[in-house]
């Protein structure tokens, strides 16, 4: 993964509404993210280090996959496990998001603590060939 598609990306926060069934619907209009990272604030993160951290969590509904491929974003991160419902195997989010080089990080933490924009968003991994899944040390740099 080149540098240039995890470091110093401009970000944006949403607030993702989480339904009864748990699917998350995203409100944006598609040009604020064209080229950013979006970010996904639920709350979710507060759970860290309980088993319900674990439940079937919060996940990416299809429209707004839809929105976030049509926006031609550089990446989405979220402050839950997984972005797709894991009780499907299917893993839409994955499949799609991937598929439109949309790179995904999960398991990010203190999005409450950011601006909804004016930050620009880290997440560099280790360098890995034909790794599938591997840690980051994600951070946002607030600018002044």
């Amino acid at each position: 993964i080149p540098l240039e598609r995890v470091a110093g990306i401009p970000g944006i926060i949403l607030d993702g509404v989480v339904s009864s069934n748990r699917s998350i619907t995203l409100q944006a209009d598609s040009s604020e993210l064209d080229g950013k990272a979006v970010l996904i604030r639920t709350g979710w993160d507060e759970r860290w280090g309980t088993e319900d951290y674990w439940e079937p969590g919060p996940f990416l509904s299809e429209k707004s996959i839809d929105l976030l491929i049509r926006s031609r974003i550089k990446l989405v991160g979220v402050d839950f496990w997984n972005v797709d419902d894991t009780l499907d195997h299917a893993r839409p989010a994955h499949t799609r998001l991937l598929a439109s080089d949309i790179l995904i990080v999960e398991h990010l933490c203190n999005l409450s603590a950011l601006p909804r924009n004016g930050f620009r968003f880290y997440a560099v991994p280790l360098r890995i060939v034909r790794g599938a899944s591997f840690p980051v040390r994600a951070f946002a740099e607030i600018e002044q």
